[in-house]
């Protein structure tokens, strides 16, 4: 393939009103492309030729889904477009002179072209319909008041808000949430499936058939500054609301597979599969939920003398959440507890104090600092959202092997029209996933917020000297003891000790209490089962839950000692 890379933007900046208000404003836009590899098996303009199929093989198959499927799926793709565009605008308001405004907007849109299944098991060969657009859009708006109240008391004012989707869109559409899903068809081996055996494929990718990802987030912080005396007193508060809706869903269009073009002409197929939603709406299968983070906070900054400083406080993150992920009884039955758990109750005491000194000069400047606090680390929104999607009744597979005549269901031509993926066989996936026998992401319901306690100390020294080369050298030392506390842990539920391995390592194995004749007891969180007869309890899930590390936690220990001079060589050098 050739293409052509172009690159350009502008931008412009000046007052609306002199001294008053102030824009600035920047666009930017990329365009470009890749190369895609892959081509039929007797075109050697392409580097790979993976797919049996030649190239009139390839046309002869796109002739019948135009004209028997009533489908095109596109073009042999050659160039792989690659396109960016950014906006950017700002203003600031000199109010007056104790309060000053600014406004700032963003956009970000990205987006290239990428093959899909093409060069793999899932379709040796694909027109353009297989590939996808992945990327993503965002804007972002947000505003800034900064004020000076009296000489004492200033404070800000912050309001943000983010909206992201993430983007892996089909070339040729047809996703299953859309107002239009097209079903996957493959050729190649007769047992093949969504997943291998194929030789081409069209419609959209198997991972990409149900992919969607929107996050709204909206950030607020206040902040006050108050100056009394030797002391500065810091007071705020922080809140950042989080809107997901999470989809992913495999194989969600239906894959029907033939083995032979003739197969294909004739509408005979081999296979037909498909990921269900429990109610056959796709949207339903996703992790759909809001939670909340709140924080506030109190430090006091308190200049003792000339040489020490004190800093001490205290933060307090909490958050909120009415969303829950879907009841699951038989992960009750299996384990005691539900999977019903979401973010609400989740909090953390930060308390915090450190001190600046300034030793009495010998030898240079000596300075020293000594730091204790406590944080709550990273936002664990990314695992808590895996129970709201996994609760082991979202989804099913469905096959033609459901309905009452699985022959009849594998023909898919009825009068010269494609009848698509049969009724019966979604139903089955919609049966399977109301079973609810599916694997169960969960939150430990004792779950606590992870928090480490940093305890640190510095010193650094600027040498005084009279020798030349001793003299004004920079010389720092920091040392950083982090203890850890109540740290993420995943744990399979669903494993028993079967056994020791012959360097003394216990082994273990899945069982499922709920199988007829099995009386295995489940002992806890930790402690798997007891009363297992492996012969009969055998199977089960990796049912995995999200919960705390048991025991002894982590420690970590950092030192630092660097040491610098500037030497001037002079204008010879």
């Amino acid at each position: 393939g050739t293409f052509k890379r172009k690159n350009w933007g502008a931008e412009v900046s000046g007052p609306i009103i002199q001294d008053k208000l102030f824009f600035y404003a920047s666009w930017e836009e990329t365009d470009t492309a890749t190369v895609n590899e892959i081509g039929p098996a007797d075109d050697f303009s392409f580097s790979r030729n993976d797919t049996s199929f030649t190239t009139a093989e390839v046309n002869q198959i796109r002739d019948i889904l135009i004209n028997q499927y009533g489908r095109d799926p596109g073009e042999i793709v050659r160039n792989l477009p690659v396109l960016s565009e950014r906006i950017f605008a700002r203003l600031d308001w000199n109010i007056n002179e104790d309060h000053r405004l600014e406004g700032t907007y963003a956009s970000l849109e990205e987006d290239t072209t990428i093959g899909d299944d093409i060069g793999s098991g899932r379709g040796e060969f694909t027109f353009s319909d297989n590939f996808h657009n992945r990327g993503s859009q965002s804007e972002t708006l947000g505003v800034r008041l900064y004020s000076n109240w009296t000489d004492q008391l200033s404070t800000e004012f912050r309001w943000s808000t983010q909206e992201v989707n993430d983007l892996q869109n089909p070339v040729g559409g047809g996703e299953a949430q859309s107002g239009n899903p097209i079903p996957r068809i493959q050729l190649g081996l007769g047992f093949g499936n969504e997943f291998f055996g194929s030789q081409f494929t069209s419609g959209p990718g198997t991972f990409r058939s149900a992919n969607q990802l929107n996050t709204n987030k909206d950030q607020l912080k206040i902040k006050a500054d108050y100056q009394l005396g030797d002391h500065l007193i810091t007071a705020g508060f922080e809140h950042e609301a989080l809107e997901v809706f999470n989809l992913f869903i495999i194989n969600a269009t239906g894959t029907i597979v033939f083995p032979s073009i003739a197969d294909l002409q004739a509408g005979t197929a081999s296979n037909i599969r498909q990921g269900v939603s429990f109610t056959q709406d796709p949207n339903d299968a996703a992790a759909a939920f809001n939670r909340n983070i709140s924080s506030v906070f109190l430090q006091d900054q308190w200049d003792v003398n000339d040489d020490l400083q004190v800093i001490y406080g205290l933060r307090y993150d909490w958050y909120q959440s009415d969303d829950m992920p879907l009841n699951n009884s038989n992960y009750m039955a299996r384990y005691g507890i539900s999977n019903q758990v979401g973010f609400d109750g989740l909090d953390a005491i930060q308390p915090r104090i450190g001190l600046n000194y300034t030793l009495p000069e010998s030898f240079g400047d000596t300075r020293m600092n000594l730091g204790f606090g406590i944080f709550s680390g990273n936002d664990p929104t990314v695992w808590f959202s895996n129970a709201y999607q996994n609760y082991g009744g979202a989804l099913g597979v469905g096959s033609h092997n459901d309905c009452a005549d699985p022959a009849a269901a594998l023909q898919v031509l009825n009068g010269g029209s494609f009848t698509g993926i049969p009724q019966c066989a979604v139903d089955g996936g919609a049966n399977q996933a109301l079973a609810t026998l599916g694997t169960v992401n969960a939150t430990d319901p004792n779950f606590e917020a992870p928090t480490v306690s940093r305890y640190s100390f510095g010193i650094e020294h600027t040498t005084a000297l009279e020798q030349d080369f001793f003299n004004d050298w920079f010389v720092k030392l920091d040392l950083i003891y982090s203890d850890y506390k109540n740290s993420v842990a995943f744990r399979d539920m669903s494993l028993a000790q079967n056994g020791t391995a012959a360097d003394g390592r216990p082994t273990y194995a899945a069982i499922d209490p709920l199988i007829p004749g099995c009386n295995a007891t489940f002992d806890g969180i930790g402690q798997g089962f007891s009363n297992v007869d492996f012969a009969t309890c055998a199977g089960g899930n990796a049912d995995i839950l999200f919960t705390n590390q048991v025991g002894d936690d982590a420690h970590t220990f950092t030192a630092s000692l660097q040491a610098s001079k500037i030497f001037e060589w002079g204008d010879t050098w």
